[in-house]
């Protein structure tokens, strides 16, 4: 089974999770770090059973610092697009990061 891999880097957590391509979550982890985003990504990234994982994607303030693992996603495209494919059908997502939050509606298009 083919697994996906998707990394947040947020201003002060780096989180992690691993699904299938029906968007179960198989895995997670969810870590503080305090500054040294290579050292807990490593940690995080360690602590997976990355076996069947064949596609890494990563979003946030750090993904410059992970080149060559995946491709840096803008974190509200991710946010967006994964949320309309969980939720079909959806209009209204808010968002609460640890330093932001937004609002963003759909049409019934499913644009914003």
């Amino acid at each position: 089974m083919a697994l996906n891999l998707g990394i947040d880097i947020g201003s002060l957590y780096l989180s992690a999770v691993v699904c299938d391509s029906d968007l179960n979550i198989v895995q997670s982890a969810y870590e503080k770090h305090q500054g040294d985003i290579m050292g807990t990504c490593k940690k995080v990234v360690e602590g997976l059973d990355l076996t069947d994982v064949d596609s890494v994607a990563v979003t946030g303030i750090g993904g410059d610092r992970l080149k060559g693992l995946g491709p840096a996603v803008d974190p509200m495209v991710a946010l967006v697009e994964g949320t309309k494919a969980a939720f079909p059908g959806i209009r209204n997502i808010f968002y609460i990061g640890a330093g932001a939050y937004s609002l963003v509606r759909l049409n019934d298009k499913d644009e914003y």
